[in-house]
C-alpha cells in the first residue's frame, strides 16, 4: 500500500493555449502554444520553441493522477516562470498574469482539493501587481480558515 501523504510545493502550471494578445497582436515576447501532439505542446516566445511541456501542466485529471502514482496528498502549482513575463510592457505582462492567474483558479477549483496555488503579479508594474494581489486575495480558492492570519507573513496583511 502507498502513501498518499506526500506534499509537493514546486510545481508549474502552463496554459494549454494563451490568446494573442488584443492590445498588440504582434508584441514581441508574448507567448504562445503549439501543438505537438495529444499530450504535449510548445511553449513558443518570438516563433522560437522555448520548452515542450506536457499536459500535466493545465490538465488537472492528469496531473492528479500523476499525483496517485508518486504517493502527493497535494501539489502547490505557480506558473512556469517564463510566463512571469517580465520583458514585456506593464499593461501586457499584467493582462498575461491576470489570465494565467485565472486558469489557475480554475484548476485549483477542479482538484477536489489537492491542488493549492501561487499567483503572480507583474513586477514591473508596481501598482499592477498591488492590484491583482488584492484579485487574487479575493478568489474563492484563497484560504479562508479561521486561523488565517496567524499563517500570514507581515507584508501579505500590508498588502
Amino acid at each position: 500500500m502507498t502513501c498518499s501523504c506526500g506534499i509537493d510545493v514546486h510545481a508549474h502550471v502552463v496554459p494549454e493555449h494563451i490568446p494573442a494578445y488584443l492590445a498588440q497582436p504582434d508584441l514581441p515576447g508574448w507567448p504562445s502554444m503549439a501543438p505537438v501532439h495529444a499530450c504535449h505542446r510548445h511553449v513558443m516566445i518570438d516563433g522560437k520553441v522555448y520548452r515542450t511541456v506536457s499536459k500535466q501542466c493545465w490538465d488537472v485529471p492528469s496531473r492528479v493522477a500523476d499525483m496517485e502514482s508518486m504517493g502527493l496528498r497535494l501539489q502547490v502549482v505557480s506558473p512556469m516562470p517564463e510566463l512571469f513575463s517580465y520583458w514585456l510592457p506593464a499593461a501586457a505582462a499584467t493582462d498575461l498574469l491576470r489570465y494565467v492567474n485565472d486558469l489557475t483558479a480554475e484548476m485549483v477549483a477542479q482538484s477536489g482539493g489537492r491542488l493549492a496555488a501561487l499567483g503572480a503579479v507583474p513586477l514591473q508594474n508596481l501598482d499592477g501587481s498591488i492590484q491583482e494581489l488584492h484579485r487574487v486575495r479575493r478568489a474563492p480558492w484563497v484560504c479562508r480558515g479561521r486561523d488565517r492570519k496567524q499563517h500570514q507573513w507581515p507584508t501579505h496583511r500590508r498588502a
